[in-house]
């Protein structure tokens, strides 16, 4: 099996995707990789003003920038890329087979899931490389109690799988 040799984080604006690009640059100091994070702007086929384009897109450029130094913050090399289309696609598109992609889960249901989807489960389905699926923060407490608590596990874990 190849070195692991970039975490790959796709976020959105939620809370989920900022634990997952936590829980992903703890995984990338281990393995020695450098992440990843990718944003997928979905809403260019909705938008009827190139002024609210231009806002969305700004939005998300910010966000990719604050959650950059979140993760630069714990001495790991990190870049962002922003991209337009179908966020399954480009996030697999993105992708290659010695990298790990750590995402978040929006643990969607009934109706909600059926007319939105599931990213993550399309991902898991179509991408070439590993995928590490984050349940939310409200399933298991603060990030930090709960990387502190099991880093020896996912230590000693990681490096026997890796």
């Amino acid at each position: 099996m190849e070195k692991i040799r970039r975490v790959i984080v796709p976020v959105d604006l939620t809370e989920a995707s900022r634990v997952a690009t936590e829980q992903a640059a703890f995984f990338a100091k281990l393995l020695d990789a450098e992440v990843s994070i990718i944003n997928v702007d979905d809403t260019q086929q909705f938008m009827v003003s190139a002024l609210l384009q231009d806002k969305v897109k700004q939005e998300k450029q910010k966000y990719l920038d604050d959650i950059k130094k979140m993760v630069e913050k714990q001495g790991v090399k990190v870049t962002t890329t922003l991209k337009s289309g179908v966020p399954s696609q480009e996030i697999v598109k993105h992708c290659s087979d010695e990298d790990l992609i750590v995402m978040a889960s929006q643990e969607r249901k009934g109706f909600n899931r059926l007319v939105l989807g599931s990213v993550s489960e399309e991902v898991l389905k179509t991408s070439p490389c590993s995928v590490m699926i984050i349940k939310p923060k409200q399933a298991f407490g603060s990030t930090e109690s709960y990387l502190e608590s099991h880093s020896n596990y996912f230590k000693s874990k990681l490096l026997h799988f890796f």
